[in-house]
């Protein structure tokens, strides 16, 4: 069964903010047989650990940041938020309905099968066809995935699809181990995940840490660390004494009360810039619940104060929006962004047409760690 969600457009969009120690910091090489040669690792901490390595169930920025060091996409976005080739050397339209792409011919797995047309088909009907999976309704549109040669896809969808390429260069479109997958089992690959990508799985020990191994054989640029460790710390005055003390290379998360502290400690900087991040509200609207009434919902929308959070909680590094599509992007409407609907009269309005003249409760469930407070 289908969970039944309405995602409140009362979003802000945040710049990253990431914090670095110096490349000189003790974590970042490890002296190794008594001679000059040296690993290179690279530990960075998130508030929270990944969700899972199923490419197409899962709906967290920070899972597929990690996923895109260990898949690729068919195509991807340059700085300039142009197309550009990963996995597949050109694409056309062939026909209204169907997009061609030719793959590159030099590029294995990690466990040395070569990546195919094979593999294409089966990555997007899997989440073309399967409806439980979360990022489905990304991809339903996709109606057959036909095999021309070893190294040519043809993708068709159900009716023609402006924006076919954007989805295959976002999440949920990394492309998936055929072979090793009918061979081994779903399970086993969640075990032991195999991708194209410069880096690959070496361990996870949930809530503690995942470690990534470079790949010598990737096709791309060769990956700069040997070793990349993502740590789980929940706490942010953790995550911040962690930097400082030269126990992680890099923080994520970081409270903006902690920017001066880290900028005027000798070895670490703070670095912003903007991000693709929407922070959005998402209610249940399954009948008999309090918010299956749009009013209700429209109330929610119009009370909550976006830029007050933005400015009192985050340092002001955010803008309200309400649209998911961030500026650079495709579709996106710049009337929509930096913009907010906060009318907390209206919204005691709506509530009272609703019946809810002197309110409501309703309770809300966030993961721990995941967001700054």
């Amino acid at each position: 069964m289908r969970n039944h969600l309405s995602r409140l457009l009362m979003a802000f969009t945040f710049s990253f903010i990431l914090v670095m120690a110096g490349c000189s910091s003790k974590s970042s090489t490890t002296a190794t047989n008594n001679n000059d040669t040296a690993e290179k690792v690279l530990t960075i901490a998130n508030s929270s650990d990944m969700l899972s390595f199923d490419i197409h169930d899962h709906s967290s920025a920070s899972t597929e940041a990690i996923h895109v060091n260990m898949f690729n996409y068919l195509l991807k976005h340059d700085a300039e938020g142009e197309f550009i080739p990963d996995l597949a050397e050109s694409w056309e339209n062939v026909n209204p309905t169907t997009w061609r792409f030719k793959l590159r011919q030099d590029v294995k797995f990690q466990n040395g099968d070569p990546f195919t047309a094979a593999d294409v088909k089966f990555t997007l009907e899997r989440v073309a066809k399967d409806e439980k999976l979360s990022e489905h309704s990304n991809y339903e549109e996709i109606q057959e995935v036909k095999v021309v040669d070893d190294h040519t896809v043809d993708v068709i969808t159900k009716i023609p699809d402006p924006i076919l390429l954007n989805r295959l260069s976002r999440s949920g479109s990394s492309m998936l181990p055929s072979k090793y997958i009918e061979e081994k089992g779903w399970e086993e690959f969640l075990k032991d995940p195999v991708g194209t990508g410069p880096y690959k799985f070496s361990e996870w020990k949930r809530d503690d840490r995942l470690v990534l191994v470079k790949n010598d054989e990737y096709f791309g640029d060769k990956p700069k660390w040997d070793k990349v460790i993502y740590r789980v710390i929940q706490e942010d005055s953790t995550r911040v004494a962690e930097l400082l003390s030269g126990g992680i290379d890099i923080a994520q998360n970081v409270p903006p009360s902690d920017e001066e502290r880290i900028e005027s400690n000798e070895g670490t900087s703070v670095i912003t810039g903007p991000s693709q991040r929407v922070m959005t509200l998402e209610v249940r609207v399954t009948p008999g619940r309090v918010t299956a009434d749009p009013r209700v919902r429209e109330a929610i929308d119009l009370a909550i104060d976006e830029k007050a959070i933005i400015e009192n909680l985050y340092g002001g590094k955010g803008t309200p929006t309400l649209t998911r599509v961030t500026p650079g992007n495709f579709g996106a409407h710049l009337g929509l962004y930096n913009k907010s609907n906060y009318d907390p009269e209206r919204a005691k309005q709506l509530l009272a047409e609703a019946g809810y003249a002197d309110g409501v409760d309703v309770t809300f469930t966030s993961p721990s760690g995941r967001y700054l407070k």
